[in-house]
C-alpha cells in the first residue's frame, strides 16, 4: 500500500460563507485525472471522499481518499494501491471511527484479471488491514457497507467461465475474513453496483442482460441475511436501463436511481419507487435533449428524495417530493456521483470537474444549502422534462455459492 500523499494541491472555488448552512464548491487534485466515486458526512461534521487518482501514487491509478472539515478544507489525503491499477468505488465511516473502502485491484495495466479490494483504515486513513477476493478472472468491488455484527457486505461482479459476469455478494467478519459468498445471474451479463442493508437482509441494484424486456434492464435482488434470494425484479423497455443506487425508504419500500435510454440515442435519469416486494409504485425519468445519468438517490427528512448525476456535461442535483415531482433542480460544473443530506439540512455531493482545478479531471465537492444554492455564480437551473414511461417489470435470477 502507498503512503500519505506528500503533495496535494487544493484549488479553492468559492470561499465558504459562515452562516446557518455552510456552502462551498471545491476541487482537489493534480495534473492528471482524479475523481470521486463515493462520499459521506462524518461524525465530526466533516466529509470523507473516496475515488481514483492518476495524479498521485505509484501505479497507473491508485485509490485516493480525502478527509475534510465541515468547510471542505483538507485534513488528510492518502493514496492506496497494491497493483498497477487500483480503484476505490465505495467508502463508509465505521462504528470505531475508521473507514471501510471497497474497490478493484488489477495486477497490470493490460491484465484481464482483477480482484475485489477491501481496505480497513483507522480514523486517520492508516491501513488496519487489506484483503483481496476473487477467482482467476475479473472480479470487481463496487459497494461496501458495515453490518450489524461489525462485519461487512460487499457487492460487485464476478466473471464465471461459461456464464459471463454475475452479481457478486461477499459477507465478511470484522477482520475481512469471508463468511460466505453468493453469485446471482443467468447465462448472460449481470453486474451489481450498490448494496444497502435492509430490515432483515440486503438489497442490490445493478443491471442484467439475462432477464427482462430490453437489451439491458435495471436489476434488483432482495436477499435475507444469508444471501438467499427473497425476490428479484427487472425494469426495462426495448432499450437499455441500469440501476446504480438503491436505498430502503421509511415505508420499508425502496427508491432506486439509474439511467434509461428512451430513444436509444440518449440517456435520461431514472427514478423508481418500489414497495416492500419490489413492485412499482411510481417510475419517472428526468431528461433534456442531451445526455443525463443518475448515479445516486436518497430519501430526505421531508419524505421526498434527492438525486444526483449529470445533465448535458454538468453535475445535476434534483430534489423531488414523495411522488417524484420536481421541487427544484440545480446544475454545477462537473459530474456528481454521490449525494447525501447533511446534518444542517443542506446537501453534499461529489464527483469530478474538468472546468476547474489543476488537471484533466479533479475531485469535485459541492456543499449546498437546502435549496441547492452554493452562494456563488456556479449553479444554474437546467430545463429538465419529467417523463413517466411504461416499463415492463418481471422476476428472474438464480443463485449459487
Amino acid at each position: 500500500m502507498k503512503s500519505v500523499l506528500s503533495i496535494f494541491f487544493l484549488i479553492f472555488l468559492g470561499a465558504p460563507l459562515i452562516k446557518a448552512q455552510t456552502t462551498f464548491q471545491k476541487a482537489y487534485g493534480g495534473i492528471s485525472s482524479d475523481y470521486i466515486n463515493a462520499l459521506q458526512q462524518t461524525a465530526d461534521g466533516g466529509y470523507i471522499c473516496a475515488g481514483t487518482t492518476v495524479s498521485y501514487g505509484a501505479g497507473n491509478s491508485d485509490g485516493l481518499v480525502i478527509k475534510t472539515d465541515s468547510s471542505g478544507v483538507v485534513i488528510w489525503a492518502k493514496t492506496y494501491g497494491l497493483g498497477s491499477i487500483d480503484k476505490i468505488n465505495s467508502v463508509q465511516q465505521t462504528t470505531d471511527g475508521g473507514y471501510i473502502l471497497a474497490g478493484t485491484y488489477y495486477s497490470s495495466s493490460i491484465s484481464t484479471t482483477a480482484d475485489v479490494l477491501l481496505i480497513k483504515t483507522d480514523a486517520n486513513g492508516v491501513i488496519t488491514w487489506s484483503k483481496r477476493y476473487g477467482g482467476t478472472q475479473e472480479d470487481q468491488g463496487k459497494c461496501v457497507r458495515q453490518t450489524a455484527d461489525s462485519g461487512y457486505i460487499v457487492a460487485g461482479s464476478t466473471f464465471i467461465s461459461g456464464a459471463g459476469d454475475d452479481v457478486y455478494l461477499i459477507k465478511t467478519n470484522s477482520a475481512g475474513t469471508i463468511q460466505w459468498t453468493k453469485t446471482y445471474g443467468g447465462t448472460n451479463f449481470a453486474n451489481g453496483y450498490y448494496v444497502s442493508i435492509t430490515n432483515g437482509g440486503y438489497i442490490i441494484a445493478g443491471q442484467t442482460l439475462s432477464f427482462g424486456a430490453g437489451s439491458y434492464d435495471a436489476y434488483f435482488i432482495k436477499t435475507d441475511t444469508a444471501g438467499t434470494i427473497q425476490w428479484t425484479k427487472t425494469y426495462g423497455e426495448s432499450n437499455n436501463q441500469i440501476a446504480y443506487s438503491i436505498q430502503q425508504t421509511s415505508d420499508s419500500g425502496y427508491i432506486a436511481a439509474g439511467n434509461t435510454s428512451p430513444s436509444g440515442s440518449q440517456t435520461d435519469i431514472l427514478l423508481i419507487k418500489m414497495d416492500t416486494s419490489g413492485n412499482q409504485q411510481w417510475l419517472k425519468t428526468y431528461g433534456t435533449s442531451l445526455y443525463e445519468n443518475g448515479f445516486s438517490v436518497r430519501q430526505t427528512s421531508d419524505g421526498g428524495y434527492i438525486a444526483a448525476g449529470n445533465a448535458g456535461g454538468n453535475a445535476c442535483v434534483i430534489k423531488t417530493n414523495a411522488t417524484g415531482d420536481t421541487l427544484w433542480k440545480k446544475s454545477y460544473g462537473g459530474s456528481s456521483t454521490d449525494i447525501w443530506q447533511t446534518s444542517d439540512g443542506g446537501y453534499i455531493s461529489g464527483g469530478y470537474t474538468v472546468s476547474y482545478g489543476a488537471g484533466n479531471q479533479d475531485f469535485l465537492l459541492i456543499k449546498s444549502n437546502a435549496n441547492g444554492y452554493i452562494d456563488t455564480c456556479m449553479e444554474i437551473t437546467p430545463t429538465i422534462i419529467i417523463g413517466t414511461p411504461a416499463m415492463t417489470s418481471s422476476s428472474g435470477g438464480t443463485t449459487s455459492t
